[in-house]
């Protein structure tokens, strides 16, 4: 069994349990249960795939001067990484990561640029991709049965507005993250526009090639954890995503067939950019 460096403590979350499906249904790779995440247990873990992850590998200053902590170092295997990121801007010079590193793919362009930096190794031929839009090989083919399909993020699920979003859009579903993996993937499949504040919510969307739109409902998301979005876009050579602000919208007015159309018109991402992605994913996995 592999041990994986992801999200899964506590609350059941879309994004990270994804790992475990696609390991599983894709590679025939069982995942072993994580321990608790502390920098102890970093020197431990085989892996990571799914998840803004790399920030947990950026060795805090008051370890860089501790030569027992090095030493341990420098004995670790290197950790495995396959489309993995960083979650947010850096929060201090970043001079060491905690673990040596074998890079097979890449979320994106800030996160190669950072590694670049941090390890002084030229990431030039690394894919970028995350592997979330492997999200739709997991399933079969769903009918349509949804206008749209709202998704918040987990820390989000809570929130009023985005039930209120549901009730006044024609036709919309509530997609809850915490829910059975494969189950919320038949939903979003079942959808003919994505609305989502969560970032995997946008990237399965794109793996069934789904139109789709990010919402802002928080500071957290919309400020802090930005650097996620961008990351990941940029794999696409696109700046930004068609983006709303669900604390501007007027929700007495809100016309349900031109959002449509807009997000339909709008959305641009291919389905040949995805299929791609989903290629040369599948073709430089490291197990």
């Amino acid at each position: 069994m592999l041990s994986l460096l992801y999200w899964n403590h506590g609350e059941r979350n879309l994004g990270d349990l994804l790992n475990e499906n696609i390991c599983q249904e894709l590679f025939s790779l069982k995942i072993a249960p994580p321990p608790a995440i502390t920098y102890k247990n970093l020197l431990n873990f085989e892996a990571s795939f799914i998840g803004s992850t790399l920030g947990l590998l950026i060795m805090p200053k008051q370890l860089e001067s501790n030569m027992q902590w090095q030493m341990r170092v420098r004995a670790a295997a290197p950790i495995k990484i396959w489309g993995s990121g960083f979650l947010m801007n850096p929060l201090w010079e970043e001079n060491q990561l905690t673990r040596k590193i074998e890079v097979y793919a890449l979320r994106g362009k800030k996160t190669k640029e950072r590694l670049e930096n941090i390890t002084k190794v030229n990431f030039k031929n690394i894919p970028l991709a995350d592997p979330g839009i492997l999200a739709s090989k997991l399933i079969k083919k769903q009918q349509k049965k949804y206008d749209f399909g709202i998704i918040p993020h987990h820390s989000e699920v809570h929130l009023p507005i985005f039930k209120q979003l549901t009730q006044v859009l024609n036709n919309a579903i509530f997609i809850d993250v915490h829910g059975d993996v494969l189950e919320s993937l038949q939903k979003i499949a079942q959808c003919k526009i994505i609305l989502s504040s969560a970032l995997h919510g946008l990237i399965i969307a794109d793996s069934f090639g789904i139109p789709n739109a990010r919402i802002l409902a928080t500071n957290t998301m919309r400020v802090e954890q930005n650097y996620k979005f961008i990351d990941y876009y940029s794999a696409y050579d696109l700046e930004g995503h068609l983006q709303f602000d669900l604390n501007q919208v007027n929700f007495n007015t809100l016309d349900s067939t031109y959002l449509q159309k807009e997000i339909q018109k709008n959305y641009p991402i291919s389905r040949t950019m995805i299929k791609e992605k989903q290629k040369q994913l599948l073709e430089c996995f490291p197990y």
